[in-house]
């Protein structure tokens, strides 16, 4: 048994990911193929393929049935493999493929840097995730320095990559209520360093924040302005528990209608692309919850540049009480 091709470093499972086998063997028989993910351990998926000598495999509906669609906000300052990444091995009758680092976007492998266009300078609140999706070959490292009325603090985080994309999570609800502003300086491998500043607004909810993926698979975040509640709508059942009536409620519904500031024509560019990102989210006490971008609307100036957006997004959620 022996693998002829398979795909390159780097590329994206929502693609085909094509193994191309030869069982060296005259007669054809059954195999089973193994499919794992280095990065958990686990074998993500099992391919069988009945009465064959030779073949092709495509892994990338096994990769994708594994992967977490949002990801995983932590309570403490962390960098590590981003969820849409994976560390893959096939093996066959003894047969193992070279170790392949696939991500839910292609993305070029030899070269380090982030994956998030977050902007130098940018206004969030206090309780807020910052996330951030970077690449590097061998290491991605931040520097935080949280900046007080009165002093700094600065801690240093490294993480060791080995060639797969990586996430960042900085939970502000970690520093003290009065910090003024966070920096980070992300380093991927002997890259120029980023330096990202967020300025810190009190008056603001963590809820006013819109979490999505951009076309390179980066993570990316707009805190809001305001924030309305618009609509709200709940499909209410009557239950009966010991001759009592209940009511339950069975899906509830809000709309939300949010605008943000006026910024400059880059940002507006930046944020109005969340339109094409598979998945739009909120963080609210470290879970990330789906929402469903209902509306757009964006506003342009006498010479047509962007000046600023308003979007409605719905929420859902299920079960609980009346």
């Amino acid at each position: 048994m022996k693998f002829i091709s398979i795909p390159q470093n780097g590329a994206s499972w929502n693609e085909e990911l094509i193994y191309e086998f030869d069982t060296e063997q005259s007669m054809p028989s059954t195999i089973a193929f193994n499919v794992e993910n280095r990065i958990t351990g686990e074998i993500i998926g099992v391919a069988v393929m009945h009465q064959v000598t030779r073949g092709k495999l495509n892994i990338a509906p096994i990769i994708r049935r594994s992967m977490a669609p949002l990801p995983q906000p932590t309570t403490e300052p962390s960098a590590g493999f981003s969820e849409g990444a994976c560390s893959i091995v096939v093996t066959c009758s003894g047969a193992s493929s070279d170790v392949r680092i696939f991500f839910r976007t292609k993305f070029d492998y030899n070269k380090a840097g982030m994956l998030s266009d977050a902007p130098e300078r940018q206004m969030i609140a206090y309780g807020e995730d910052i996330l951030l999706t970077a690449y590097g070959t061998h290491y991605v490292n931040i520097t935080i320095v949280a900046h007080y009325p009165t002093n700094s603090i600065e801690r240093q985080i490294t993480h060791r990559t080995y060639g797969i994309p990586s996430d960042i999570r900085i939970p502000t609800s970690v520093f003290d209520k009065t910090v003024l502003s966070i920096e980070l300086r992300i380093r991927c491998d002997d890259k120029e360093e980023r330096t990202l500043n967020y300025r810190i607004n009190c008056d603001i909810s963590p809820e006013n924040t819109l979490y999505w993926y951009n076309q390179r698979g980066g993570i990316e975040s707009y805190t809001f302005a305001t924030r309305l509640c618009i609509e709200k709508r709940a499909t209410v059942k009557g239950i009966t528990f010991n001759n009592i009536p209940h009511n339950s409620v069975h899906e509830a519904y809000t709309l939300w209608r949010m605008i943000s500031s006026r910024e400059l024509p880059e940002e507006m560019e930046r944020i109005s692309d969340m339109v094409f990102s598979p998945y739009i989210f909120t963080i609210v006490e470290h879970k990330a919850e789906c929402v469903e971008l209902k509306s757009r609307t964006v506003e342009y100036d006498n010479h047509g540049a962007l000046q600023f957006m308003k979007v409605e997004v719905a929420q859902n959620k299920k079960g609980g009480r009346a």
